[in-house]
């Protein structure tokens, strides 16, 4: 379902990519110590990667 809600809009290996970036910044940012804030992005990791619908580009 949520990989259905995310087919409108193109998402590559690198939005992926950038997005788990994007949400480990702000889990240091709120203060989520290691080891939790690594187990988190490696939870958000396959789902991140389970969206991607949109081959690569030069463009992102």
């Amino acid at each position: 379902m949520m990989r259905a809600r995310h087919m409108a809009f193109p998402v590559t290996p690198e939005r992926a990519e950038a997005w788990l970036a994007c949400m480990s910044a702000a889990l240091e940012e709120i203060g989520v110590d290691e080891p939790l804030r690594s187990f988190v992005i490696q939870r958000l990791s396959g789902p991140a990667h389970h969206f991607v619908n949109t081959e690569s580009s030069t463009n992102d």
